[in-house]
């Protein structure tokens, strides 16, 4: 499978591009910078340029068969609009090139904390994490307005560790009493959630 992933120099898009690897993908990775992919390998082609670019974004999603964003931020004070720009450019590249779908990378904060309420919206939920909580929400509401097929994947803290393989996953909701997930884990139910489409057209909580 030919897959195009967005945040490719984060922790977590290294991540991806390994696994992918692993499994015999051939992997895009698009980034600003090769330079800060520590890495090559014959089935991995790197593609320059910006996220907040529509036109670099176009040139890269012909030929896939699927994207992968897990684009993020290092500032998190508002306004924060990367992530739904530049969601929004691939979404129209992909009805263009016929890319039947994406798995995006959002937060815990816009998963359901009760049916009408989301949990970036509950009284403890952190200050600091509600612009990118926000943005998030933007990226949810246009892959629910889009016809490609789409699974949102909704972590909360992800330190970097080991790859475990045992978490746990819920549609739209976050398992109950969960706090954190490795990056590593976050990357394996990636790729099996590619194959697996378990959580079509829905957000997904994980945690262990």
């Amino acid at each position: 499978m030919k897959i195009l992933v967005f945040g490719s120099t984060g922790r977590l898009g290294r991540k991806i591009l390994e696994y992918g690897l692993q499994e015999g993908h051939e992997m895009f990775g698009f980034l600003r910078n090769p330079a800060r992919l520590p890495f090559q390998h014959p089935q991995l082609q790197l593609i320059q340029g910006d996220a907040e670019d529509p036109e670099a974004i176009e040139n890269a999603v012909p030929g896939k068969d699927l994207i992968i964003s897990c684009l993020g931020v290092n500032n998190l004070k508002p306004p924060i609009t990367l992530m739904s720009d530049a969601v929004l450019f691939m979404l129209d590249a992909m009805v263009r090139f016929q890319v039947p779908r994406i798995l995006a990378v959002g937060g815990a904060g816009i998963l359901q904390e009760t049916p009408d309420r989301f949990k970036m919206e509950s009284p403890g939920f952190p200050p600091f994490f509600k612009a990118i909580s926000e943005d998030y929400l933007r990226v949810y509401e246009l892959l629910k307005a889009s016809d490609r097929e789409w699974t949102m994947i909704c972590p909360p803290t992800m330190p970097e560790r080991v790859r475990t393989g045992q978490y746990r996953v819920l549609g739209d909701y976050f398992p109950e009493g969960g706090q954190q997930i490795f990056v590593e884990d976050v990357a394996d139910f990636i790729l099996k959630e590619i194959l697996a489409r378990q959580f079509m057209r829905q957000r997904v909580g994980i945690a262990y």
